[in-house]
């Protein structure tokens, strides 16, 4: 029901891992002005998608690259904690330890 777009700091290529068709676009930090947790990454997103930053949810295992870069630009996120990891003050909306549970959520809001 959302385009998805993958932000990744690494070089991994979706369409060679083989899940390239879920993916509206693939943003690596090549793409973007610096790499995560700047806010160039999450801001190409928006730009590609024609969206808000407020539209964008961020889902991502690290507080420091993903949440707090989402933070930073505006963006709605989600982190995956799937360690269990304790963070007081997190930036999150929303802390999942597996995607599944994305399923119990209405992220149109």
């Amino acid at each position: 029901n959302f385009p998805l777009v993958s932000i990744s700091n690494g070089n991994a290529c979706t369409k060679s891992i083989g899940i390239g068709q879920y993916f509206q676009y693939s943003i690596s930090a090549a793409d973007a002005i610096k790499p995560k947790p700047d806010k160039s990454m999450f801001l190409l997103a928006c730009e590609k998608l024609q969206i808000q930053a407020e539209q964008l949810i961020h889902i991502g295992d690290s507080i420091r690259y993903d949440i707090e870069g989402a933070y930073q630009a505006g963006c709605r996120s989600i982190w995956l904690n799937q360690d269990g990891e304790v963070v007081l003050n997190h930036q999150a909306e929303v802390v999942i330890k597996q995607l599944s549970e994305l399923l119990d959520f209405d992220l149109s809001r």
